[in-house]
């Protein structure tokens, strides 16, 4: 008996160190130099169902990503998402297209427009790519348009994004909402936000570009709502979105004022209170929204004509409008994609749980009103 139980643990530990030259016991184990990660995946419709773009590139040999002369772009089309995944791998240079990396997910506008519940359904079930990663809307155009166009030498729609989102997030007029974010805004609030982005020709910056070569600028936001995409924030609103998700940056404002021309001003620091305005009948009846914001002179086109009260002034109204867009379109589409009714309750919960009308029903009636204080973070800062 003891020698038919030392024959089944001889068999098991030959098993166990498997029969490949690596000598590991584990059976998806892959050698790094066989893999291609791929950092930006996009999606867009056609007749067969989707087409799948592909951005990413053979691991570099430190493995922390693609080496910069071993970039590849691929693109396919399936009747589904796990059919072009598995067609485009049978174009690949290497054993395995491994998207474990993924960065960022871009969608174009029509497939972000039909499809999004299933895009949406697919991240939360796939075990491949991460639900923590950004989402995109390409707006007017193609998700492949960008990751196959985007990019010349040793950068890619990846690196490029990487650069546009700080920037964007530096001047305070985009934010990456990932998908989770999307999946949980809808179920906690009914809305949510996914970053837009517009397709730019690189020529129109860089001479040098190849004619083909395009890159990705910040475009609002879509609005979502039950999985579709019901309205845009313009690019032009963009800072009251930042504005209200306590996401200021330091971007620069500029206005132009009568006497010193124009004049623009760097926010330090930007912080928006919001309290509910309650109705004769009890009921929330609109938003006020105190913006408090700290500021300093970056520029001015007639310096012995600048006025400090008159410029901070037009600063204020400026950031005033900016919130106030935003949260009108907000009522205009009566979805409430930033979670403000959550923000607002917080404030007032007893009163607002006996309101005689939920937040629901009053979101398209509401009216709102912006004020906002702008404080020079310098003392003497606009005087000259």
């Amino acid at each position: 008996m003891k020698r038919v139980i030392a024959l089944i643990l001889g068999c098991s530990l030959v098993c166990l160190s498997g029969c490949g030259k690596t000598g590991t016991v584990y059976s998806n184990y892959r050698e790094l130099e066989s893999m291609e990660l791929i950092l930006s995946l996009g999606f867009d419709s056609t007749r067969e169902g989707v087409r799948l773009s592909v951005a990413g590139g053979a691991a570099g040999d430190e493995g922390n990503g693609p080496s910069p002369q071993k970039i590849t772009r691929l693109a396919t089309a399936g009747t589904s998402i796990t059919a072009a995944m598995e067609r485009i791998q049978d174009f690949a240079t290497k054993e395995e297209l491994f998207y474990a990396h993924t960065q960022y997910v871009l969608m174009g506008e029509n497939y972000a427009k039909t499809q999004l519940a299933m895009i949406l359904d697919y991240l939360q079930g796939t075990t491949g790519v991460r639900t923590s990663v950004p989402l995109f809307v390409v707006h007017g155009d193609t998700a492949e348009h960008l990751v196959t166009s985007c990019g010349e030498g040793g950068s890619d729609i990846t690196t490029t994004l990487n650069s546009t989102i700080l920037d964007s997030r530096r001047r305070g007029d985009g934010y990456p909402f990932s998908c989770s974010d999307v999946i949980a805004g809808q179920y906690e609030h009914g809305g949510a936000l996914i970053m837009a982005l517009k397709v730019a020709p690189t020529r129109d910056v860089e001479p040098s570009a190849q004619e083909d070569a395009v890159s990705p600028l910040p475009d609002g936001y879509a609005i979502v709502h039950n999985n579709t995409i019901v309205d845009f924030v313009p690019q032009a609103d963009a800072r009251g979105v930042n504005l209200l998700l306590e996401q200021p940056g330091l971007g620069a404002v500029t206005v132009d004022d009568p006497k010193a021309g124009a004049v623009t001003v760097n926010m330090t620091r930007c912080k928006v209170k919001l309290e509910p305005v309650w109705g004769e009948d009890g009921s929330v009846s609109g938003v006020q929204a105190d913006i408090k914001a700290h500021v300093y002179l970056k520029e001015v086109e007639h310096p012995e004509a600048l006025e400090e009260e008159r410029v901070l002034k037009a600063v204020s109204e400026q950031l005033e409008q900016w919130v106030e867009n935003v949260l009108q379109k907000m009522s205009d589409t009566e979805v409430d994609f930033l979670g403000i009714g959550m923000q607002l309750r917080m404030r007032h919960p007893i009163k607002w749980d006996r309101a005689p009308r939920s937040w629901e029903e009053v979101l398209g009636e509401l009216e709102f009103d912006a004020q906002a204080e702008c404080i020079v973070a310098r003392a003497g800062e606009l005087q000259r």
